[in-house]
Parts: C-alpha cells; structure tokens; sequence
C-alpha cells in the first residue's frame, strides 16, 4: 500500500499556489498560441504552364500550381464554378488559415530602392513629402515594388498524392472532388 504523507499547511499553500500557476499558465496558453482558425476553400489552380520559360512570360504568365482563385465555402451551400473553370483548372478543396489564404494568392515581389527610382518618382515622392510637412502630417513613401511573378507559393502538383493526374482528365471532370487538402500540398518557390 501507499502511504500518503501529510502536509503541513506550508506545503499545502505552496501546492495550491503551484497547481492555480500551472491552470493560469494552461489558459494564457490556449489563449496567445490557440492555433488560427480554420475554413474550407475551393481553390482553382493552374494544371499547365501559360506562356514560355521567356523573362517576360515567368513575370507575367502563371505557372502549372499557381493558384488563381479561391472561395469560401459555406455551411450547406455547393459552390458553382463555369464549365470553363472546371475543364481549365484542377480545383481543389483546401482547409486554410487566413493567412494561408492571403499567401497563395500573394505575388513574388521586391521592393525597388529609391536609388533605382526615375527623376519622376523621386521628385513626385519629394514634393508628397513637403506637403504634408506643410498640412503638419507624417510623411511616409509607400514603398515602390515590382512584380518578379504572379505568385509566391504554389502547389506541388508532382507530389505523390496528385500521382497519375493529367491535365486532359479535367474534361471527364474534376479527380478530387472528396478530398480535403491543407498547406502540406503547398510550397513557396525558390528565390528568383
């Protein structure tokens, strides 16, 4: 048999103390690091490359797993995509974060420094800056980007899961109407 040791007030205070941390400790736990909420997405993507491997094309033109577009899908309602959309792209369902959302539609972009800046841009951002020192507001340029292409992330249509898809079979219809995929299908692409 176990013997259970008596505790002296002393030691029964500082268990109690010890015990109400580890419950505070638990739900500033659940509160700050709760994983963000999820929500289920039809996303349409790209089955073949646009355009060529030119400079102009990889800027400009999306490439096979580039996403174009997502909808929410809600509670009870079958989300409607034209024939068009559903012979021209494998559409997916995903469960995505909002900030997964916004990532797979964000384009790869670097910001141009001011050096690189035409005499135009830099005289129009000077003259900004005086006006507002004049009206007495705080002057802050937006930053100037230039689009290195369309988008960031992507999915890995050659993973083993999308085995055996071939871009013809979307005129048969869409291959994974019942599965639901997450961010483990997706991947940012390497740095230009």
């Amino acid at each position: 048999m176990i013997k259970i040791k008596h505790l002296t007030k002393k030691q029964a205070l500082i268990a109690g103390f010890v015990l109400a941390g580890l419950v505070i400790l638990g739900v500033l736990i659940n509160l700050f690091f709760k994983p963000a909420p999820k929500a289920l997405y039809e996303v349409a993507v790209f089955a073949h490359d646009q355009g060529d491997n030119s400079a102009e094309s990889l800027k400009n033109d999306m490439k096979i797993g580039d996403v174009l577009i997502m909808k929410k899908q809600e509670e009870g309602k079958i989300l409607q995509w034209s024939t068009t959309e559903r012979i021209s792209f494998l559409i997916l369902k995903m469960e995505l974060t909002e900030d997964e959302v916004q990532k797979l539609t964000m384009a790869d972009e670097r910001e141009i420094p001011k050096k690189e800046w035409s005499e135009e841009e830099k005289k129009r951002a000077e003259e900004e800056e005086t006006r507002a020192k004049q009206e007495g507001r705080e002057y802050r340029p937006k930053p100037k980007t230039e689009t290195l292409r369309p988008r960031l992330y992507r999915i890995r249509l050659e993973d083993e899961i999308f085995a055996g898809f071939l871009r013809e079979q979307l005129m048969n219809g869409q291959p994974y109407t019942e599965r639901v995929f997450d961010w483990g299908v997706v991947e940012k692409k390497n740095a230009l």
